[in-house]
C-alpha cells in the first residue's frame, strides 16, 4: 500500500484532529512584542492531568510503516521544536469502539515542517515521525501515564510506503 504525503492544513487533517496554528481571529493579547491566542485547542483526558513530554527522533529511517499506535482515552498534541518530518495517520472502522479494526483506506501522511502543530483525536492511529531532516524534536502532550495505561501498538497487516 502507498500513501502520498500531503501539505498540512485544517481541511485535509480534520478527520484525524486539529491543526494548531495562529488563529484567523484577533489575538487576546496584541502587543508590539507578542500576539497571544489562549485556548487554541483542548487536551482531552479522563484524569484531568495532562503531561508535557519530549520526543527526539535521532536518525532518518525508510518511509515505510510496519506498525502504528493509538490512544483511546486521550488526545495527543504533537508540537515540533526542531527539524522537519512526515507523520502517518489512520482511522478505525468504528472510531467509537476501543477494539475496532484499522480502516486502511483512511491512511494519510502529512508534512510537519515546524510552522504548525497538530492535536490528534482520541483513537487515531499514527506512527512515529519519519524524518525529512537529520533529526527532529517535539513536545508531546497527552494524559499523564498514557504510555503505561493507554498505548496500543499494532503491527500492520500490510506495510505502508509513504510517497513524497
Amino acid at each position: 500500500m502507498q500513501v502520498k504525503v500531503q501539505m498540512l492544513n485544517s481541511n485535509s487533517f480534520a478527520p484525524y484532529g486539529e491543526v494548531l496554528e495562529p488563529q484567523e481571529c484577533s489575538p487576546a493579547i496584541a502587543e508590539p512584542l507578542i500576539d497571544f491566542w489562549p485556548g487554541v485547542s483542548n487536551i482531552e483526558t479522563t484524569s484531568n492531568f495532562a503531561q508535557l513530554n519530549w520526543l527526539e527522533i535521532k536518525m532518518p529511517r525508510p518511509f515505510i510503516s510496519e506498525s502504528v499506535e493509538h490512544h483511546v482515552f486521550t488526545t495527543e498534541a504533537l508540537i515540533p521544536v526542531s527539524g522537519q518530518s512526515i507523520v502517518l495517520f489512520g482511522l478505525s472502522e468504528d472510531m467509537d469502539s476501543t477494539d475496532s479494526s484499522i480502516d486502511y483506506s483512511t491512511f494519510a501522511a502529512f508534512i510537519i515542517d515546524g510552522s504548525k502543530a497538530v492535536n490528534i483525536k482520541k483513537g487515531v492511529w499514527h506512527d512515529l515521525p519519519f524524518l525529512l531532516s537529520e533529526k527532529a524534536q517535539f513536545i508531546v502532550i497527552f494524559e499523564k501515564h498514557t504510555i503505561e495505561n493507554d498505548l496500543q501498538v499494532v503491527k500492520l497487516k500490510e506495510s505502508i510506503e509513504i510517497i513524497l
